[in-house]
């Protein structure tokens, strides 16, 4: 439950299912994280500690949780928790798995191994869910039974992450060192992931802020196997009095409300909570072509989707951006529109409750 996608995700399900009819409990395989306190009944999280490997004391810890708690459904949310849950839950009364997957499988995610226990596995499912209609048709593809999988789009909490009137006080909320009169703020949100590609995004920056005095750039989020790459690379920079690093932000909100463009060149998404959360700020998006932004954005003018194969590319598309801020206020407001009519966290929640109490045999 660490600041993920995915873990932002579990806590909002959390706490919009309705708990007369909902107890939720979350066995995390490692440890528990800043969003375990978000969720409903943050006591309910429990870390089992996984050493690296396959961990048989792990699969005892978490079967002794499963037989404690007799759930009438488990959960899991990507391979790894689909192979514990599958084994510690053998030879208990008989357990109802729905499965998750949030994010394209790439390369790695394909490998003959790891194919063969999705084979093996997804079958026993009640269902296999992903977050985006491109990652449903991936599987299906990959030849998944097109049967078996359904898709729950991420929704957004559209009271919590709303549009700000007075831009100039958002922006010295964020107490940034160094902010011209008439800057240009770009903000970037998650894990310091090789698909998030970070290092793209400061490199373009690099390139962009060499014509351009007014623009900033932010990077919100924190952890990731290659956090000290980029925090060393901003930190050589010629420009580095303006890119600023704020780690994780508590008030993910008051970030989004500062900024005048978010900027999501990952290339490995299943649905970015990012890019609907400043959406639903009425920040307009430049989003890499990868797996569930294009279904966020297509037919919306809320923002732009294309394919950033390098920095160059990158920097002449911000370039082209900074110069018609107009326009980027006209897409904010469409992109809040497009949120409010598709990306509700009450459509979300309601139907991960549809399935759950389908799965359950309550429906």
């Amino acid at each position: 439950m660490g600041g993920g996608g995915m873990e932002n995700g579990i806590a909002n399900v959390s706490r919009n299912l309705p708990p007369r009819h909902f107890d939720l409990h979350v066995c995390c395989l490692r440890s528990g994280g800043v969003f375990g306190n978000r969720l409903k009944n943050p006591d309910q999280v429990y870390s089992l500690n996984k050493s690296p490997g396959l961990s048989i004391k792990c699969i005892r810890k978490l079967r002794s949780h499963i037989l404690r708690i007799q759930p009438d459904i488990i959960h899991t949310h990507n391979l790894g928790p689909l192979i514990y849950s599958s084994i510690a839950s053998l030879f208990t009364r008989k357990q109802t798995i729905i499965h998750g997957e949030h994010a394209e499988l790439t390369v790695c995610d394909l490998t003959a191994r790891r194919n063969f226990a999705r084979r093996l596995l997804y079958p026993r499912c009640y269902a296999v869910h992903t977050v985006s209609k491109q990652l449903s048709r991936q599987l299906i593809e990959l030849g998944f039974p097109a049967a078996n999988i359904q898709t729950i789009r991420n929704g957004v909490d559209q009271e919590k992450f709303t549009p700000i009137k007075n831009k100039v006080n958002a922006k010295e909320k964020l107490a940034l060192p160094f902010l011209p009169n008439d800057s240009f703020v770009i903000g970037t949100v998650g894990r310091f992931g090789p698909h998030k590609r970070h290092s793209i995004l400061v490199s373009a920056f690099d390139q962009l802020a060499e014509h351009h005095d007014e623009v900033i750039l932010i990077l919100a989020g924190d952890g990731g196997p290659e956090k000290t790459s980029t925090l060393k690379k901003i930190s050589e920079s010629k420009h580095k009095d303006r890119i600023h690093w704020l780690g994780f932000q508590e008030d993910i909100v008051a970030f989004y409300q500062g900024i005048d463009l978010l900027v999501a060149p990952s290339v490995n998404e299943g649905m970015s909570n990012a890019v609907i959360e400043a959406m639903a700020c009425a920040i307009p998006v430049l989003a890499n072509k990868a797996c569930g932004n294009a279904e966020i954005l297509s037919g919306s003018e809320g923002g732009i989707v294309v394919s950033m194969r390098n920095e160059s590319e990158l920097t002449s598309i911000l370039s082209r951006l900074v110069k018609n801020r107009k326009d980027l206020e006209s897409q904010g407001t469409a992109a809040r529109q497009t949120v409010t009519t598709q990306f509700s966290i009450q459509k979300m929640a309601a139907d991960y409750s549809e399935v759950y109490q389908r799965a359950a045999g309550r429906l």
